[in-house]
């Protein structure tokens, strides 16, 4: 159905929309001078070469989108069959009820290329997601589409705390405006920590925002009623458990990406990238990475203390 937008459906439209246009800019400006534009060199002296002429640049437009779309759903086929994961090009949003609860699936709009697999014995399930983002609410229109590989792996030991990791920004800085601040990270020991530990701390603070769920926190901030605290002592004591000085140092190491738990599954992406196959080896291994860092035990003198600002 996109494909017949894109290549019959917008080329027909814009063909039609720029006949009427041309013929109405025409009459309009034959008060000035009659017969305007039939008196302006060609192209733009014909009503339907003009017309033409933008059906044929929608076409061409619609023809490269879809011809980059093949590209990348063949080039993610080859690498599933090379690395042993099941391909599929298209994928339904019910096919996501196992990790339903992500906050980020909520903007759903669509999925494609869904990649399931091992890597390093870790099941993993990659997919092409499209969110769909409205500008303003309250009004018609203004909505915006975002394209991302999003990568999600199934947390097999104890349930992680409901926690969102994010690069700071400008939507962070808006974010603080409505009292969302995130939560802070300070060492347990500052005496007995080194310049070093405090470096990567203080980068992974400047660097990240982290908090217990933003949509929860809006929602609260609002006054919706039947939103619960999500930002108690206990969870953010079960957030501290998340992160150790090997987990910041991970993320500053492999910068831009965000993170969401929802409590059995982890979500990673980095905002607006699709991931190349030919890229995807070295994606999926920072990916791992990052699980391993939120999700193995802390070491022994490592465990910084936590609190929300």
């Amino acid at each position: 159905m996109k494909q017949l937008r894109l290549l019959v459906i917008g080329p027909l439209a814009t063909t039609l929309f720029i006949a009427i246009f041309w013929y109405f800019l025409n009459r309009t400006l034959a008060g000035f001078q009659e017969e305007f534009l039939e008196n302006w060199p060609w192209p733009l002296s014909s009503q339907w070469a003009c017309a033409l002429l933008g059906g044929s640049i929608a076409l061409m437009g619609g023809a490269i989108h879809v011809l980059r779309q093949w590209r990348r759903t063949t080039g993610l086929a080859h690498w599933a069959a090379f690395r042993h994961f099941h391909f599929s090009p298209t994928m339904k949003k019910a096919e996501t009820a196992a990790y339903q609860d992500l906050v980020l699936l909520e903007s759903f709009s669509s999925a494609a290329n869904r990649l399931t697999g091992e890597w390093n014995g870790v099941p993993v399930e990659c997919f092409d997601y499209t969110a769909r983002k409205q500008s303003n609410p309250h009004r018609s229109g203004g909505t915006n589409y975002e394209c991302h590989t999003v990568f999600v792996i199934q947390i097999s030991a104890k349930p992680s705390p409901e926690f969102e990791i994010r690069p700071r920004g400008v939507m962070t800085k808006i974010l603080t405006v409505f009292g969302v601040r995130g939560l802070d990270f300070q060492l347990q020991n500052h005496s007995s920590s080194s310049t070093l530990d405090s470096d990567i701390l203080s980068a992974f603070n400047r660097e990240y925002f982290v908090s217990t769920g933003i949509a929860k926190q809006l929602l609260k901030r609002a006054g919706i009623p039947g939103v619960e605290e999500n930002d108690s002592k206990s969870q953010v004591d079960q957030i501290a458990e998340q992160f150790s000085l090997a987990t910041m140092r991970s993320f500053n190491e492999n910068p831009g990406w965000c993170v969401e738990s929802c409590g059995d599954h982890l979500a990673f992406w980095i905002p607006k990238r699709l991931v190349a196959a030919k890229h995807f080896d070295q994606v999926l291994s920072q990916v791992l990475t990052l699980f391993e860092a939120l999700t193995s035990p802390l070491e022994s003198g490592m465990k910084p203390t936590i609190f929300a600002r």
